[in-house]
């Protein structure tokens, strides 16, 4: 989550921190936008259709050349 830039990390296994966390975000509404902005931004940034298809293509390419070296 970006340490926090882009939201709020908590162990799944601290229930009263999580619902301590939530409240102080249901309490400050310029953080919330702050949040919510800053992971909006990232998630255009670092998940467009362009990135998301370069990625899938270096997969596939690396799944050829690794079934090229097997059988070679």
């Amino acid at each position: 989550l970006d340490h926090g830039r882009a939201g709020i990390l908590v162990p799944p296994d601290q229930p009263k921190l999580l619902a301590k966390k939530l409240i102080a975000l249901l309490k400050d509404k310029d953080r919330r936008l702050e949040l919510g902005s800053a992971a909006r931004e990232r998630i255009l940034q670092e998940y467009s259709q362009r990135t998301i298809g370069e990625q899938t293509e270096l997969v596939y390419r690396d799944a050829i050349s690794r079934k090229q070296a097997a059988v070679c």
